[in-house]
C-alpha cells in the first residue's frame, strides 16, 4: 500500500476510535432523585459514582462558538507572526503537559471502569481528598481509587516524556485523550443546537482555510496548525522513512476540532437512540419501574441514528482526504463533515416519520422534569399543612372552652406549633 494511503487510514482510524468510545461514555442512565434523609449529610460526601451534573451547550452558545473560535485563531496567528515562536511554543508545551496528565488519567479511568463494569468498579477502595475552609464550607472535593493513582503515575511519566522528546506518537496519544474527554463532557442540548453549531463551523472552517488567504496572504488555519507545537492535532508520516522525523512538512495532519465538533453531534445521536429505546421499554413495562435499571447504557439497543451519523462522518472524512490528495492542498474538513453528519441524521428522521420529535427533543429533559414534580409535591404538602393549621386556629377561636385542640403544623417562623384551647389555659390558671 502506498505510504500516503497508510497515513490517511491511520488518521481516519485515530479520528473514529475516540468518537466511538466517547459517544458511548457520554450516555448516562436517567438520574433517579434520592429521597432526602432526616439526617443532614456532611458537605462533600456525595459519591463519586453519581452522575455529573453538566451544563449543556445551548443554541445561544452555538451561535457564539464560531465567533469566539475565530478570535482565538486570529490571536494565535498574530502571536506567532509577531512574537518569538519558540517562546510561545514553550509556554503552550508547559500548559498542555499539565493538562495532558489530567486528560490521560481521566480517559484511562473511564475506559477501565467500562471494561470492569459498574459493580466491580464500585468495590474498589476509594479515597477522598477534600479542601475546606471550615466543616460546612467545602472548597474542593473528589474521590479516587487505586486505579486513578496508577494512571496518574503513568500519565505523569508519559507527559514528561512527550514534553522532553516531542515524539509525535505521544503527542497523538494526548491529543486523543483531549478529544475523548471533550466529546464526553461537551454535550449538546438538542439537534437544533447541533445543526446551528456545525453550520456555523462550516462557514468558520471554509473562511479560515480558504478565504483568509485573500485577506492575510496565507491560510490562517494552516499557518497556526503548522506553527503550534502542541497536541491539538493528530499527525502521521507521509512516508515510512519519516517515521522518526520532526519535520512537520513530512506529516499528514487532522485537527482535533475536526474530531471533537462532529463527535459531539455523533454522541448526541447515540443518546437520542438510547432515549427512544428507554421510552419504548417504559411504555411496555407493567408495575413499578426502576428507571436506573430498566435500560442500562451498556445494554444492546437499536442505534439507527448513531450508526447513520457515524457512517456519514467516515464517508465525509474519506471525501476530505480524497479531495486533499487530488488537489494537493489543505482542505477544510468541516466543509464535508458538517453537512454529512447533520444531513444524514435529518434524512433518517424524515424517512422514519420522526421529524417533529427529532426537532423537539432536548437532551436531559427527563431528568429536569423530576425536580419540578418533587417541588410541586412538597408545595402541596406544605399548603395542606398550612390549611390544617388555619383550620385549627379558627376552630380554637370558635370552639368551647372545655375542648382542647392541638396541631403539629409549621408556624410562620418555621418552628413546630402546638396549639391549645383557651379553655385549657383557663383551667391551668
Amino acid at each position: 500500500m502506498n505510504p500516503i494511503f497508510q497515513a490517511y487510514l491511520a488518521l481516519g482510524t485515530s479520528a473514529v476510535i475516540p468518537i466511538w468510545f466517547a459517544s458511548h461514555a457520554s450516555v448516562k442512565a436517567p438520574i433517579v432523585k434520592k429521597k432526602k434523609s432526616s439526617s443532614k449529610p456532611s458537605a462533600g460526601d456525595s459519591s463519586s459514582d453519581e452522575d455529573e451534573i453538566l451544563e449543556r451547550m445551548t443554541s445561544e452558545d452555538a451561535y457564539w462558538f464560531p465567533v469566539i473560535g475565530s478570535c482565538v485563531l486570529l490571536g494565535l496567528y498574530l502571536v506567532f507572526k509577531y512574537l518569538d515562536k519558540d517562546v510561545i511554543n514553550k509556554i503552550f508545551a508547559g500548559y498542555f503537559t499539565l493538562m495532558g496528565v489530567g486528560a490521560l488519567t481521566k480517559m484511562l479511568s473511564t475506559i477501565t471502569k467500562s471494561l470492569l463494569g459498574q459493580e466491580a468498579w464500585s468495590k474498589q477502595t476509594k479515597y477522598k481528598f477534600r479542601l475546606t475552609r471550615n466543616t460546612a464550607d467545602v472548597l474542593f472535593s473528589f474521590r479516587f481509587t487505586d486505579w486513578h493513582i496508577a494512571f496518574l503515575i503513568i500519565s505523569c511519566f508519559l507527559s514528561g516524556l512527550e514534553w522532553y522528546t516531542k515524539q509525535w506518537m505521544l503527542s497523538n496519544l494526548f491529543g486523543l485523550s483531549f478529544a475523548f474527554n471533550a466529546i464526553t463532557l461537551m454535550k449538546l442540548d438538542s439537534f437544533k443546537t447541533g445543526t446551528v453549531l456545525l453550520g456555523g463551523l462550516f462557514i468558520y472552517d471554509v473562511w479560515w482555510v480558504f478565504g483568509s488567504s485573500h485577506a492575510f496572504g496565507e491560510s490562517v488555519m494552516v499557518s497556526v496548525a503548522k506553527n503550534l507545537a502542541a497536541p491539538v492535532k493528530i499527525v502521521w508520516p507521509r512516508a515510512l522513512e519519516d517515521f522518526f522525523s520532526r519535520d512537520q512538512k513530512k506529516f499528514a495532519m487532522l485537527g482535533l476540532g475536526d474530531i471533537v465538533m462532529p463527535g459531539i453531534f455523533v454522541a448526541l445521536s447515540l443518546r437520542y437512540d438510547y432515549k427512544k429505546a428507554y421510552d419504548k421499554l417504559v411504555k411496555a413495562s407493567t408495575g413499578p419501574i426502576n428507571k436506573a435499571a430498566i435500560l442500562s447504557p451498556t445494554h444492546n439497543f437499536p442505534r439507527p441514528y448513531f450508526y447513520t451519523c457515524m457512517s456519514s462522518y467516515i464517508v465525509g472524512l474519506m471525501t476530505t482526504m480524497a479531495v486533499m490528495h487530488f488537489f494537493r492542498a489543505a482542505q477544510p474538513a468541516l466543509l464535508y463533515l458538517s453537512p454529512a453528519c447533520t444531513g444524514s441524521v435529518l434524512a433518517l428522521a424524515i424517512i422514519q416519520g420522526d421529524t417533529k420529535e427529532y426537532w423537539r427533543w432536548e437532551d436531559g429533559e427527563d431528568d429536569d422534569k423530576d425536580e419540578p414534580k418533587e417541588k410541586s409535591s412538597k408545595d402541596s404538602k406544605s399548603s395542606s399543612s398550612g390549611n390544617k393549621d388555619k383550620r385549627s386556629i379558627d376552630d380554637l377561636k370558635d370552639g368551647d372552652d372545655d375542648e382542647a385542640w392541638t396541631s403539629g403544623g409549621i408556624s410562620e417562623n418555621g418552628q413546630k406549633a402546638n396549639l391549645t384551647s383557651a379553655g385549657k389555659q383557663k383551667n391551668k390558671k
